[in-house]
């Protein structure tokens, strides 16, 4: 996209803008296609009757022996962030002060409804990238890769910002 809109003088920043909120609605969907199929589930609740049961042989919770377990349902958590996200970026579509703006809040949101749902994910292949026992289980905790993109996604947003505010400043001074 990036290489698009600079071969056809088009900006990058207000196209992400229009697009970014289809991503958000788009995971939205995309999540709840991950609870259908038992993929991307949650740990145990270790509550009876709270938690997603799965009962189908040959999906991720049978590999993980977990079926029939009360698990924390992370795909409509994910889900209903990412739903909550989208209407926040519809609503400050109509606010903005510059282009990238719901780029960079997207960017910032999606990271902290990640890393918290990590927290609760129980399909450990998905790859931990340091692993410490924390709560006395034997859950892999304390950082996945989805956690250490999801700062890495903050610092770049971050960095969008503190960028894209300095050239609007620089731009509001050369029409002054």
């Amino acid at each position: 996209m990036i290489w698009y809109c600079s071969r056809h003088g088009i900006s990058f920043f207000q196209i992400a803008d229009i697009l970014v909120p289809s991503v958000a609605i788009g995971h939205t969907f995309g999540r709840l296609g991950c609870f259908s199929a038992g993929c991307c589930h949650g740990v145990a609740t270790g509550i009876a009757g709270f938690g997603a049961v799965y009962h189908a042989t040959g999906t991720v919770v049978a590999r993980n022996g977990l079926l029939g377990v009360p698990l924390h349902p992370t795909q409509l958590y994910e889900a209903a962030g990412e739903l909550v996200i989208f209407f926040i970026l519809v609503l400050l579509r109509r606010r903005k002060r510059f282009h990238g703006q719901l780029l960079i809040t997207y960017l910032f949101l999606y990271p902290i409804l990640r890393s918290v749902n990590e927290m609760f994910r129980g399909d450990y292949e998905r790859g931990m990238l340091f692993r410490w026992n924390l709560f006395g289980d034997s859950r892999p905790e304390l950082l996945s890769i989805s956690q250490l993109i999801s700062i890495i996604l903050a610092l770049v947003a971050i960095g969008l910002l503190v960028t894209l505010l300095k050239r609007q400043g620089r731009d509001n001074k050369t029409k002054d």
